[in-house]
C-alpha cells in the first residue's frame, strides 16, 4: 500500500505518511513482547535442561561412588584375609624352621631323636587311652639301640614321656610305643541314662547295673567298662564297676556291688 503524498486525490487503499508512522509505532511494542516471550521461553528451557542434566549427572556420580565404595570394602576384606593367611604361613614357616634347626642340632650332636608320633591303632584300649608309636632316628651303627630307645624322651599332647612302654626292632629300624591316657576324646565312654537296681545280691550286698555308651567296633570293650568313671544317672560317683558283663560285641554293662545293711535283714 502506497502512502498518500497530498498532491492529488488519494487512491484506493492509500494512507498518508503520518498514518503509516502511527501504525508502525503501535505495532513495535507487540513485536517486542513477542520477542521477549520467546526469549524467556528459550532461557527457561535452557535452565530446565541444565538443571535436569545436573541432576542426572549427580545421580550417576552417586551411583558410581556407591559402587566404588562397595568395591573398596570388598578389597579391604580380601586384604584382611590375605594378611591373615600370610601371617599364618609365616608362623608355620617359623615353627618348621625351628623344628628343622632342632633336628639338625640333634643330628650334629649325634643324639637319637624320635620321628613323628602316630597312632598305632585308632581303637581305644581303655577309657581315654590309645597307643602311639614312633621311629627312633639317628642311632649310630653299633650303638645299643635298646638303651637309646629307653633313654630318649618324647612329647605327645604336650605331655613328656621319659621312656616308652616298650621298644622293638623291625629290620634296621627301632620303634617305641607309648600308652597315652589323656586328651583322647574319642575314647571317652560314659554310662547310660538308665540305672537298674539288682536288689540284694547276697547278705549285706546291694547291686546296680548300667549300660556303657560310646563303644566302637575294635575297641577293648571290657577295659573301657572297667576304666570308665562310675558317674551313674541319679547317683553320686560310684567308682569303677565291680564287674563288667559283655552281652554283645558292643553291648557291655557295668555292675556295682556295695554294702547295704538293709540286705542283712
Amino acid at each position: 500500500m502506497q502512502p498518500y503524498d497530498g498532491s492529488g486525490p488519494p487512491s484506493y487503499g492509500a494512507m498518508n505518511a503520518s498514518s503509516a508512522l502511527t501504525q508502525k509505532t503501535s505495532q513495535s511494542p507487540r513485536y517486542l513482547s513477542y520477542l521477549k516471550a520467546i526469549a524467556y521461553v528459550l532461557v527457561s528451557l535452557f535452565v530446565v535442561s541444565s538443571t535436569i542434566q545436573n541432576i542426572f549427572a549427580q545421580d550417576e556420580h552417586q551411583i558410581e561412588r556407591q559402587a566404588w565404595q562397595r568395591e573398596l570394602r570388598g578389597y579391604q576384606k580380601q586384604r584382611v584375609l590375605f594378611e591373615r593367611e600370610v601371617e599364618e604361613h609365616r608362623r608355620r614357616r617359623l615353627l618348621f624352621e625351628r623344628e628343622e634347626a632342632e633336628w639338625e642340632r640333634m643330628r650334629q650332636l649325634h643324639a637319637p631323636f624320635w620321628g613323628t608320633t602316630e597312632l598305632q591303632t585308632p581303637h581305644c584300649l581303655a577309657y581315654e587311652t590309645r597307643r602311639y608309636q614312633a621311629r627312633l632316628r639317628n642311632v649310630p651303627l653299633g650303638d645299643d639301640w635298646l638303651t637309646a630307645c629307653k633313654n630318649t624322651p618324647v612329647t605327645i599332647h604336650n605331655r613328656t614321656f621319659s621312656t616308652p612302654e616298650k621298644c622293638e626292632m623291625w629290620g634296621d629300624n627301632v620303634y617305641g610305643y607309648w600308652l597315652v591316657d589323656s586328651d583322647e576324646p574319642e575314647c571317652r565312654t560314659r554310662w547310660g541314662d538308665v540305672t537298674w537296681h539288682l536288689g540284694c545280691l547276697r547278705p549285706g550286698i546291694y547291686g546296680l547295673t548300667a549300660p556303657l555308651v560310646g563303644v566302637k567296633p575294635g575297641d577293648d570293650a571290657i577295659q573301657l567298662c572297667m576304666t570308665t568313671p562310675g558317674d551313674l544317672h541319679d547317683y553320686r560317683s560310684m567308682g569303677y564297676p565291680t564287674y563288667c558283663d559283655r552281652k554283645g560285641d558292643l553291648d557291655v554293662h557295668g555292675r556295682w556291688e556295695f554294702p547295704d545293711d538293709n540286705c542283712r535283714k
